[in-house]
């Protein structure tokens, strides 16, 4: 196991938080049980010194007479059992002293001098000496009789046996600690290593994946922390694979629109360049150089068309496209337009419809035209003969809707979802021929949108072709 890895990490502080908690147990209860039986200990010594001290006092106010102190040498040893308390009582001089006429025993000085000094002075005190081998709990307080301490009283139980059995307790629960702690280092590694699979199965699957295939998704096992971990980076995946299947499309059509428009520039660019070396070539008439030279100039219009189209579409892509906003008399610029448009040999009809509620509408008059116009040239290349071209404007709340409307032969409706796409055309060589790159649709479409608007086309064979524009009619000047 590596000393860097977060198993190691945890495995380590789980151990030391463990060993901090079982040596704070420790502490404690050795404080705790020592506490506990010290207290018991003191108040029974307590109550043995008091209810002595109360005799003493009861005796000396019946006129009784305390006797001569005692006179052996040195104080015995105190052993064995616990229970095993002692009493004694002692006279200001520090010499014990009997009650009721009793031999005093052989103890002449109290068992603590410094204890029996504080008592003299007026404090009860409780100490643990050493007499010997044996360990006492010693507790003295004085005997006060008419506003003096007459006599002071030292009470003693052994505390051998109690100590001897704490301190088998602290023995006992030092040598668990670490057995508990070599326990639950194990315990944790496996319990570490259960925990922590998850992210293994995580990790293995990452790696797994790739930018070819993003398809792939991690496993998503329970409820927890890692599960919910797996699902964040499940959506994150598919966030991954939705932009790379965007990037993927973008390079496809910035590819495909790339070779396109270099196909069409290179069409009237070989007009122009075939036509000028033919001019080049020998004398020849008048009209011959004219024809040559109007070939040319129609050969320059249209790619003169198809950058400015190009262009427009790129600052459509950057997101410059911005409509110069004014009121514009929607009415007048239909007409206007239908009355420019050149009809040419299809002697199509222009019916202009507008409501009379829809006067003026906030627009830019220019891309709008713009619009307008290629709609209604893309209408008459394939408008039969005398048929009719409506171009309807009305209201519907607070847009405006613009339809225009031929007679033409229709479009199948496999070609409508890709209607607007930039050098598509229904029929390529038939539409070429009539002088269009593919390129007025989208160029539409990009309009209307800069307009916060919507472009939609119904289509059906033999039923013409119905393109409808709806736009705001009064939209925010911040747009």
């Amino acid at each position: 196991m590596k000393t860097t890895s977060v198993r190691f990490r945890l495995l380590i502080w789980n151990i030391g938080l463990l060993t901090l908690v079982l040596f704070g147990f420790l502490l404690v209860t050795h404080t705790f049980v020592r506490g506990y039986l010290l207290s018991s200990i003191d108040a029974r010594l307590k109550s043995v010194a008091e209810r002595t001290a109360d005799m003493a006092i009861r005796f000396k106010s019946s006129g009784g007479q305390m006797p001569l102190p005692s006179g052996s040498p040195r104080p015995p040893r105190f052993g064995g059992s616990h229970r095993e308390r002692m009493v004694h009582l002692y006279n200001p001089q520090g010499k014990a002293v009997t009650l009721f006429g009793r031999q005093a025993p052989s103890q002449e000085e109290p068992w603590d001098k410094a204890a029996f000094k504080q008592a003299i002075l007026g404090e009860a005190v409780f100490k643990t000496i050493k007499t010997g081998h044996s360990t006492l709990r010693l507790y003295s307080c004085p005997v006060i009789y008419n506003g003096k301490c007459t006599w002071v009283v030292q009470s003693a139980a052994s505390f051998t046996e109690l100590e001897i059995l704490i301190n088998n307790l602290t023995f006992t629960l030092t040598i668990l600690v670490p057995v508990a702690i070599i326990i639950a280092g194990f315990g944790g590694f496996f319990l570490t290593e259960r925990a922590l699979r998850p992210v293994r199965q995580i990790t293995d699957a990452a790696n797994a994946l790739s930018t070819d295939d993003l398809s792939q998704r991690l496993p998503v096992m329970g409820a927890d922390e890692f599960a919910h971990l797996a699902e964040t980076i499940n959506n994150l995946l598919t966030r991954l694979e939705y932009g790379f299947d965007q990037l993927k499309c973008a390079i496809e059509r910035e590819r495909r629109f790339t070779a396109d428009a270099s196909h069409e520039l290179r069409t009237p660019l070989t007009a122009i360049k075939a036509n000028a070396s033919l001019a080049l070539k020998g004398q020849r008439a008048p009209q011959a150089y004219k024809d040559i030279l109007q070939s040319i100039d129609q050969s320059a219009d249209l790619m003169s068309n198809l950058v400015q189209g190009l262009l427009l579409l790129a600052r459509s892509d950057s997101g410059q496209l911005s409509p110069d906003y004014t009121k514009v008399n929607l009415r007048k610029l239909l007409n206007d337009v239908a009355a420019i448009v050149p009809r040419k040999s299809t002697q199509a009809a222009f019916q202009v419809q507008v409501d009379d509620s829809l006067k003026t509408i906030i627009a830019d008059p220019e891309q709008l035209r713009r619009v307008i116009i290629n709609l209604l040239e893309n209408s008459l290349r394939y408008a039969p003969r005398g048929s009719k071209i409506t171009l309807e404007a009305y209201g519907e709340g607070n847009k405006a809707v613009i339809t225009v409307t031929d007679e033409g032969a229709g479009i199948a409706p496999e070609h409508l979802p890709h209607l607007g796409e930039r050098f598509f055309r229904v029929d390529a060589a038939r539409t070429r021929g009539k002088g269009g790159a593919g390129l007025g649709l989208s160029i539409c479409k990009s309009i209307v949108e800069a307009h916060n608007g919507q472009m939609t086309i119904d289509s059906a064979p033999g039923h013409g072709t119905s393109v409808t524009i709806i736009i705001p009619r009064a939209p925010s000047l911040e747009v």
